[in-house]
């Protein structure tokens, strides 16, 4: 049906559908009007029956209250007179039939069950139901079933007419489409013909005569200004073209469009220069070939389609690096970045490729990475100079430390007390210098490697008591108090206890340093599991730190502050240190701080440290 209506003239169609439209028209109205006079009919007639149900309820209340079935059955024979009515009956409260009446007592009508008030049409048929109430309370239920032939009687009488006045209609329909037919068809076979001298031409400046003011006029009136517009965005097509072109060839990077199978579509004057090949030479070739041979079956076969999966999913891809190789032969080191082309329906149509020369890049890279080395081998030099003075300042500076003890106590014991001040300077600044050695020891150990763990079981309250036996000298001197608080599940750990201690004693020992007449709190916890952690949090309520402060806090051989140096010592190493030991067995240490308030240091590390942790980021 479908092609025949397709290989009709635009007359014969502009006929058929006012044929068409005329003949559903008529149809339409017919069915409604006799939907309207049914439902119309029915309405009257429903109504008619309800005033019966209600007038025959009503007069059977007394009846049905005094229970005489005679004087119901009386008032339900007042409903011959209505032909329509077919049969009726009044309901008890319980559902029994009271009464009823038979127009034609062997028609063997089923028996109607009581229902609640309302009715219902079945084709020509009424059953109508509505309650007998005696003030609020049911007392029955007068049930009806009217039958109303004349109905169908109705539509039979209404056909011959309608068939007639429709065949009239169609008849005139037929002939004024005849006539106007061609009003319509001309103009649009005008513009037909125009379309396909511009199709067939590409030629925008033709224009179709317009002949009307109607919507046909203003159709070809359209139609000739999208003509116009469609030319002058050919032109403004044409010359953007031209404009994105001279971009394009005069990129300094190259531009490479591949279709979605990875084929070469188009190149600009950078990939042409850089490769050496010509611009026939690539288009149509796979992107495999400008690849380096060495690189070029890995790529093929891992790589790109990961890289091609990237660029689906993700629609673009950027800085991954290949080798490309030129005509003559040179391995060119390029940096790519990729995106999809789609259409507006999402159908991906192909893949824009820029590829950027990386070969100075590369070069420098080589030379930095070479810096790099050399950097690090003088750093490792400078780590072993400095663990080699160390070692060879601690000799002669432990007998200094030593012969000033002795001398102090030979001053002492020949009544030389004038040289007993003076030499217990000699012996804290020597007992300082070595400390300070010391530190610069353990970290250019750590720097170079050589610091190693001692991993063993220890338990953690003894730990923590020795800690703070150790700790309570330095806690009072500045008049402090200190608290240890723990839960009562620490039990063992597996570390190295000695490094662990020395963390302990430099974030105590710090804490009575920058605290007067306050407190230093450390509070111990055990996390539970598998993984489990222990948290060391040493607390005190000194000076505290800005956010700037804390900021440099763990640099070598700086201190917060300087003027924080010259009032309170020291050097900075001792946080450092404490940091990288807890990073060696898989921690770390962190600090809070409020200015003026105190500093609260976090030392994390776990209860069962594994041999792997040693080395130091």
């Amino acid at each position: 049906m479908l092609k025949f209506l397709q290989k009709l003239s635009i007359k014969r169609k502009v006929t058929l559908i006012i044929m068409l439209v005329s003949s559903v028209a008529l149809l339409v109205a017919t069915v409604a009007f006799f939907v309207q006079d049914r439902v119309s009919y029915r309405s009257k007639m429903g109504d008619h029956i309800t005033i019966l149900a209600e007038t025959t309820g009503t007069n059977s209340i007394s009846s049905l209250t005094s229970n005489q079935t005679a004087s119901a059955e009386e008032v339900l024979q007042g409903l011959r007179a209505e032909p329509h009515i077919m049969y009726a009956c009044i309901f008890k409260a319980d559902g029994t039939i009271f009464a009823q009446f038979e127009r034609q007592a062997n028609l063997n009508l089923p028996k109607p069950q009581m229902k609640s008030a309302g009715s219902d049409w079945d084709g020509s048929s009424l059953k109508l139901y509505r309650d007998i109430r005696r003030g609020n309370e049911r007392i029955g239920s007068v049930y009806i079933d009217a039958d109303f032939p004349e109905m169908s009687a109705r539509v039979k009488a209404y056909i011959t007419p309608i068939i007639g006045i429709m065949f009239f209609a169609l008849t005139v329909a037929y002939i004024l489409a005849s006539v106007l037919r061609s009003i319509i068809s001309d103009p649009i076979l005008q513009l037909v013909q125009v379309e396909s001298m511009v199709s067939s031409k590409k030629d925008y400046s033709i224009r179709v005569k317009q002949q009307s003011d109607d919507e046909m006029g203003l159709l070809i009136s359209g139609f000739n200004e999208m003509l116009a517009t469609v030319e002058d965005r050919d032109r403004e097509s044409t010359q953007q073209k031209e404009y994105v072109d001279s971009i394009i060839g005069n990129m300094a990077d190259c531009l490479i469009v591949l279709d979605s199978n990875g084929i070469i579509q188009k190149v600009n004057k950078a990939v042409v220069d850089l490769l050496g090949y010509s611009e026939k030479e690539l288009v149509g070739c796979p992107m495999g070939m400008l690849e380096a041979e060495e690189e070029s079956i890995f790529k093929q076969t891992v790589i790109r389609r990961s890289m091609l999966s990237k660029l689906i999913h993700d629609g673009s891809i950027r800085e991954f690096e290949l080798l490309y190789l030129s005509k003559d032969g040179r391995k060119i080191p390029v940096s790519c970045s990729g995106s999809v082309m789609k259409d507006r329906a999402g159908k991906i149509r192909g893949i824009v490729c820029i590829a950027k020369d990386i070969t100075e890049r590369k070069k420098s890279e080589e030379v930095l990475k070479i810096a790099k080395t050399v950097a690090e081998e003088a750093n490792q030099a400078k780590s072993k100079f400095l663990a080699n003075m160390s070692h060879e300042l601690r000799t002669p500076l432990n007998a200094i430390i030593g012969y000033s003890e002795m001398l102090q106590e030979e001053a002492e014991d020949i009544g030389q007390s004038s040289f007993v001040p003076d030499l217990k300077k000699i012996h804290t600044a020597g007992k300082h210098l070595l400390a300070l050695i010391n530190d610069i020891l353990d970290l250019s150990k750590i720097e170079a490697g050589k610091m190693e763990l001692y991993l063993e079981n220890f338990d953690l309250n003894t730990l923590i008591e020795d800690v703070a036996t150790t700790i309570q000298p330095l806690i009072e001197k500045n008049t402090n108090q200190l608290e240890v608080s723990k839960t009562s599940d620490l039990g063992t750990m597996y570390a190295d206890i000695t490094k662990v201690r020395q963390v302990l004693f430099n974030l105590l020992s710090n804490a009575a340093k920058f605290t007067k007449q306050g407190a230093v709190r450390l509070k111990v916890e055990r996390e539970a599991g598998i993984n489990a952690r222990v948290f060391f949090r040493v607390s005190d309520t000194g000076i505290g730190m800005t956010q700037e402060q804390m900021d440099k806090l763990f640099q070598a051989f700086t201190q917060a502050d300087a003027s924080t140096s010259r009032k309170y010592g020291g050097t900075g190493l001792g946080l450092v240190i404490s940091r990288k030991f807890c990073q060696m067995m898989g921690g770390d240490v962190t600090v809070s701080s409020e200015y003026g308030k105190g500093t609260t240091f976090t030392v994390q590390l776990p209860v069962e440290v594994a041999l792997e942790m040693q080395p130091v980021p």
